[in-house]
């Protein structure tokens, strides 16, 4: 604790026979500090549902109409199972699906089975 007053340049907590007792300066810095690691726990729980793919956006190629079964029925359940994921659509002929799977502008696709 003594390295962090240090840095701040500031006491936090005075130190008596009694133990210790905060600052009216250190209960500031305390208050901020209390934030940031509610932001700390708020942004490791995103990063983890993102991780899990409950979180975060997925970049679909799609070669046949997004329309009709079995993708829209899938594609149905999907966003009910993972309500926090943006899905973003992109229907493009297979040559621009390959190209964007290969560069990392699409995270997955869905094409005929003759265009495999």
């Amino acid at each position: 604790m003594q390295r962090v007053e240090d840095e701040l340049g500031l006491t936090v907590f005075e130190r008596g026979h009694n133990g210790l007792r905060v600052t009216r300066g250190g209960a500031a810095v305390l208050t901020r500090a209390r934030r940031l690691l509610a932001d700390l726990v708020t942004l490791k729980e995103i990063g983890m549902a993102a991780a899990l793919g409950a979180g975060g956006e997925i970049r679909l190629g799609i070669r046949l109409p997004s329309v009709g079964e079995p993708v829209q029925g899938l594609l149905t359940e999907w966003r009910q199972s993972f309500p926090e994921v943006e899905l973003r659509l992109f229907e493009l002929n297979e040559r621009d699906i390959m190209i964007g799977m290969e560069d990392g502008r699409l995270d997955v696709a869905f094409m005929t089975k003759h265009t495999l």
